[in-house]
Order: structure tokens, then C-alpha cells, then sequence
């Protein structure tokens, strides 16, 4: 079992990276200059309008993009489970196993693919096992998860025999390789530290969990956080671990904590977001944040405002969004009444116009997919 906690404050003190350890130091406090990134630039950008029919109405609430598949759930705890064609957007199933029988779960929460294995995971987070079916809907397995009073969300695809997964334990994060043949902890990445520093605010029993992921698929491998750490680590596959950002003050030194986190990473740019951890709890107003780049090929670290060009009113774009597994980047639903309003605006161009012009606002919403470019 491999346990590593991370404490490597000091690995830099600059604002760019050291071309020594290319290590990017990032300074939470400062004012980094502003700059425009073109999505269509950094991305492939694919659009993928799901078939609206009885049987497929979803709220597309997307839970995993694999080679052949589009998954998505309700936002609500219905038990729906919508697989769509990732080319063509046609519905092909819907799964629905919610119950407390055998094989059966009470919410589905996190889903994975492996298409290799014609298998589908679905983690039923509040019950703390996964259930296994394939992909016509067949139960095959439950996978009871270890850990006393341990939870795990955001799971993704690890290898052909293992998922990888956060793990959340009393206010602690940390990150876990479990078989998916019987759920046992193949080991701990990065295990929750004594002192442990987290983005969670708590008042009283009340907890608010702001949108934070740790875990990030790239071409090399993993990008990794602790949130106790100032180092945010590449971890690949032959067990190396190497320290991609450093990020200063040190966070115990601060009044007000700034968090950092990855959001996309692509072969040119490293996109993250800095956190504050302030909350108003009488309006749950709070947690302000940056979007942040570094670009390796000139060396900058600026603020990013990164927008879609497919729409004429130069449309902001946020990363912020469950991690998915390579090469996809990030998957979002654009949904149909926005669509239909911006194409009747005249906001819209090119094929998303021409998507835009078939709908109504009873469609099904179209899946935006960006895909990392190869430099």
C-alpha cells in the first residue's frame, strides 16, 4: 500500500514556473493581469443535441461521457438512468434499478463506463456501495466500500481493474484506488491529514461543501490535490509523483484561506481556480473565486476569461465542472430554452445555430463536450 500525505511547502517562491522542476508558483494574492482565451482555440468543441421523445425526457444532469456513451440522470433522485449514442445524441436506454431489493440502490449519484468490460458503475454515495450492471441494465455485482464512516464521490475510470475516487471523511478529504471487482482500497493516494485545512465551512452541524474536485485525467496521468498541502502533484501510473504547482502564502499562514484547484489541464494551458473560503450563512453567499491560467508556451499566469465564439455575444464559459476522464475535458448541458432564446436573439452561429433552429423549448438539452487539443 502506497500512503503519501502532502506538506511541500517552499518547492517555489516565483510567479511562473521554475524551468528547473517546472513547478508553476502561484501567488493567491496578487492581480494577475486579464486575459481572452477562445474556446474554440484551446478545445475541440462538440455539440450533441439528446432525442426528445416519452421515454427520453431527462434534465441531462451528466454523469459520465466514455467512447460511445453520454450518461445523465435527473437532477432530482428518481433513479432514471439515460444512456444516449455520443455521436449521434439518439437515446438508446434507460435504467432504472432504484429500491432497497437486491441489486437495487437508493440514489444514483456517480456513474461510470467501461466500455471494455460492458460494464456500468453506479455509486450510490449516501449508502456507501456500487452497484454493477452492464450496459443493458443487468445487475452483475455490489461492491460494499471500506472505510468506517468513509464516503466516495467523483469516481472515474483508474485503469481496466481499478476506479479512483475522493474519498470525505469528518470535514478530511482524500483520494483511493478501489478494485472494481469487490470495492476493497487498493490503497490510499492521499489520505486525509491530522491537521487537516478544507475548503468545507461548518457552523454548529450545518456543513457547506463549495464545488472543489481533486482528482483531474490528463494525457501524462493525474493531477492531484490535497487541500491541506501547497502542492498540487502529476501522479502517473508507474507510481511516480512530481509537483506541478505550488501555490503561496502558505495556506496556514493566512487569515482568510485561499484555496487552489485544478479545473482543466491541456497540453499548452493549465487552467485552475482560486478559492476563498468566506461564506455569509444568513444568504450562503460566498466562496469567491478566479479563474486562473498558465500557458507553457509563453510562460504567463493570468486571469482567464475564457469565452465560446459560437455565440455572437461572446458568451463566457466557466471550467468548473465534474472531472471526466481523457480526452474528454469537461461536458456541459447547454439547455433548450437558452438556445432557443439566443437563436431567436440572433446570438447564435455556426453548426449551433443550425442545431439551435430544430429545437423547442420542450427539447432535451444539447450536450456541449470539449475535447483537449494536441498541440
Amino acid at each position: 500500500m502506497t500512503t503519501l500525505l502532502l506538506a511541500m511547502a517552499g518547492c517555489g517562491t516565483g510567479d511562473k514556473a521554475n524551468t528547473e522542476t517546472d513547478v508553476i508558483a502561484v501567488d493567491v494574492r496578487k492581480n494577475y493581469p486579464e486575459k481572452e482565451i477562445r474556446l474554440q482555440d484551446v478545445f475541440h468543441v462538440e455539440y450533441v443535441p439528446l432525442e426528445t421523445n416519452d421515454e427520453f425526457i431527462t434534465s441531462a444532469n451528466i454523469k459520465a461521457i466514455s467512447a460511445h456513451y453520454i450518461v445523465t440522470t435527473n437532477m432530482g433522485s428518481d433513479g432514471d438512468i439515460f444512456l444516449f449514442d455520443r455521436k449521434t445524441g439518439k437515446g438508446i436506454r434507460k435504467i432504472n434499478h432504484k429500491g432497497q431489493g437486491e441489486g437495487e440502490y437508493s440514489q444514483a449519484v456517480f456513474v461510470n463506463i467501461d466500455e471494455a468490460k460492458d460494464e456500468m458503475f453506479v455509486n450510490d454515495y449516501p449508502a456507501r456501495k456500487i452497484y454493477v450492471y452492464d450496459l443493458s441494465g443487468n445487475f452483475k455485482r455490489k461492491l460494499d466500500l471500506p472505510g468506517d464512516g468513509y464516503y466516495y464521490q467523483n469516481t472515474l475510470n483508474y485503469d481496466s481493474g481499478h476506479l479512483i475516487s475522493e474519498i470525505w471523511c469528518e470535514n478530511k478529504l482524500g483520494i483511493a484506488i478501489l478494485s472494481k471487482q469487490d470495492g476493497s482500497l487498493t490503497r490510499k493516494l492521499l489520505t486525509p491529514a491530522s491537521q487537516e485545512l478544507s475548503p468545507i465551512f461548518t457552523e454548529g452541524e450545518l456543513a457547506v461543501t463549495p464545488p472543489y474536485y481533486m482528482i483531474f485525467q490528463t494525457k501524462e496521468g493525474w493531477e492531484m490535490v490535497n487541500p491541506s498541502s501547497d502542492t498540487i502533484f502529476h501522479h502517473s501510473t508507474a507510481d511516480e509523483w512530481l509537483p506541478s504547482i505550488v501555490r503561496t502564502p502558505a495556506l496556514r499562514s493566512m487569515d482568510t484561506q485561499v484555496f487552489l484547484t485544478p479545473t482543466t489541464i491541456t497540453e499548452r494551458y493549465y487552467f485552475m481556480r482560486s478559492m476563498k473560503k468566506e461564506l455569509d450563512f444568513k444568504t450562503f453567499k460566498g466562496f469567491p473565486s478566479e479563474e486562473l491560467a498558465y500557458d507553457r508556451q509563453t510562460d504567463e499566469l493570468f486571469r482567464c476569461k475564457l469565452y465560446n465564439d459560437d455565440f455572437t455575444d461572446k458568451q463566457g464559459v466557466s471550467l468548473l465542472a465534474p472531472p471526466c476522464e481523457y480526452p474528454v475535458a469537461l461536458a456541459r448541458p447547454l439547455q433548450s430554452p437558452d438556445l432557443v432564446e439566443a437563436y431567436q436573439s440572433g446570438k447564435l452561429q455556426g453548426h449551433l445555430k443550425e442545431i439551435a433552429a430544430t429545437l423547442n423549448e420542450e427539447s432535451n438539452a444539447v450536450i456541449m463536450i470539449l475535447s483537449a487539443k494536441t498541440e
